[in-house]
């Protein structure tokens, strides 16, 4: 295969300089923002609860690397980016958690997994939809 868009063969760092230049420009990108619209949607929030974040389940850093995309345009044409299924709506303590328990290096994946299935279960159940805490 050659390099480019969803070519999982080559491969970078997941943290490098480019790479989070590239997602401050993907976030502020109108595909972006409508990805979060449906996310938000699928789970019954709307953008004007201003508590809730859009995470995705695979940090976007690590899917930018599996699939070797370096520029925004490669990003677009990635049908595996832009999966709803792969966004999870969480509270921003829930969110902050999730992405420092990432980065602690003594987790396990497995560890992370279990504890984004145990968040999906939660967000499945009936619930009142208030963050009044």
């Amino acid at each position: 295969m050659s390099g480019g868009s969803c070519d999982p063969m080559r491969k970078k760092d997941p943290r490098t300089e480019e790479t989070k230049r590239l997602i401050r420009k993907l976030r502020k990108h109108p595909r972006y923002l409508s990805w979060k619209r449906h996310v938000l949607a699928k789970d019954g929030w709307t953008e004007e609860d201003k508590k809730i974040q859009v995470h995705h389940k695979k940090e976007l850093s690590s899917l930018l690397w599996e699939y070797d995309i370096r520029t925004v345009d490669e990003a677009l044409e990635c049908d595996a980016l832009w999966k709803v299924s792969l966004g999870i709506t969480l509270s921003r303590g829930e969110h902050f958690i999730m992405t420092k328990l990432r980065r602690y290096k003594y987790l396990t994946n497995g560890f992370i997994r279990l504890l984004e299935d145990w968040l999906d279960e939660c967000k499945q159940r009936p619930r009142k939809r208030s963050l009044n805490i």
